[in-house]
């Protein structure tokens, strides 16, 4: 948590809405807006929604990254931004969504249809890098509480004993964007999977 000179407390990450690129520091929602991705996911979203009370996709997808920017390592984690009303007018929405509605669009989305979907939207990304790059490969420990799909005992560092996820990811160097997330359990041996996951 981080106090501003108003004494006004924020969450980590909440205060810092921009990132260093090569041409200087751009803020997250202009990106979002020029880069188009959080309304391409909307449109073309393998969920259909029906009822006229439910939010809209694009709102809900807003909360999700806007959470994970803050931060989140959970849902309920979305809870924090809901009481700011300029986020949704800074990010064009009509309001930062519960953690229920993030949990109920996500539960509908089909494992193998929401791999297609987000690849889909990060084609357009991966179109921006150039040809010849760098890929820093590193293997992560996500700790997980509750009983989540996949989450076993395994190396953790932080919280021994606990369950986790164990995934690789590939940095584009220079860049920080994730070219590959490669999903793994928490029992996952380090050195494993590596060769299907650069393939």
């Amino acid at each position: 948590m981080q106090t501003d000179t108003l004494g006004v407390i924020h969450p980590d990450g909440e205060e810092d809405f921009e990132f260093t690129t090569a041409g200087g520091k751009v803020p997250w929602a202009a990106f979002l807006r020029k880069a188009g991705v959080i309304e391409r996911l909307a449109a073309t979203c393998p969920v259909t929604r029906t009822s006229p009370n439910a939010a809209p996709i694009a709102d809900v997808l807003h909360s999700f990254a806007l959470t994970a920017v803050c931060a989140g390592t959970r849902f309920a984690h979305v809870q924090r931004l809901r009481e700011d009303p300029s986020l949704a007018e800074l990010f064009g929405i009509k309001r930062v969504v519960s953690d229920d509605t993030l949990r109920r669009l996500f539960a509908r989305i089909d494992v193998a249809a929401g791999a297609e979907w987000v690849a889909q939207a990060q084609r357009v990304l991966r179109g921006a890098l150039p040809d010849r790059l760098i890929l820093d490969w590193d293997p992560t420990v996500q700790t997980k509480y509750g009983h989540q799909e996949d989450a076993r005992m395994g190396y953790n560092p932080t919280k021994p004993g606990r369950k986790s996820f164990h995934p690789l990811m590939a940095i584009a160097a220079g860049t920080r964007l994730c070219t590959s997330y490669h999903f793994r359990p928490g029992n996952t041996v380090t050195a494993s999977g590596w060769i299907e996951a650069m393939a």
